[in-house]
């Protein structure tokens, strides 16, 4: 009897031994499908954050550059219109002096007109 006890003992050892190791091994499997699932999100998220990071260094190149070329351009708008005033500005100072050599020339005119009306006056 006590071998057949011992048996039983034993047997019922092991057959808690191979359910506690199945348990175990079921367990591992699940924590590591667990791990492999995480490591996929993770890879996922990682692949999403650098495409974002490189569509976002893109978009600010693009806006740094549209910027530069606005400013490029209406620093030469700018230069443009100044040396258009500056052509304008000699016109109208060539106009001017025209003018008042014109009206400096008609006063001379006109005095010389006068001495003469004088002169033919006092004959």
């Amino acid at each position: 009897k006590l071998r057949e006890n011992e048996a039983a003992t034993r047997k019922s050892i092991e057959e808690n031994m191979c359910k506690v190791e199945k348990e175990r091994l079921a367990s591992l499997e699940k924590s590591h499908m667990e791990y492999e699932k995480l490591e996929a999100r993770l890879q996922k998220s990682l692949l999403e954050v650098e495409t974002k990071e490189r569509h976002l260094k893109d978009v600010e190149a693009n806006h740094q550059n549209e910027r530069k070329r606005k400013l490029a351009e209406l620093e030469l708008r700018e230069k443009l219109m100044k040396e258009e005033m500056k052509h304008i500005i000699e016109i109208e100072a060539a106009k001017t002096k025209a003018a008042m050599n014109q009206a400096l020339a008609a006063e001379k005119a006109a005095a010389a007109a006068e001495k003469k009306v004088q002169k033919i006056e006092t004959e």
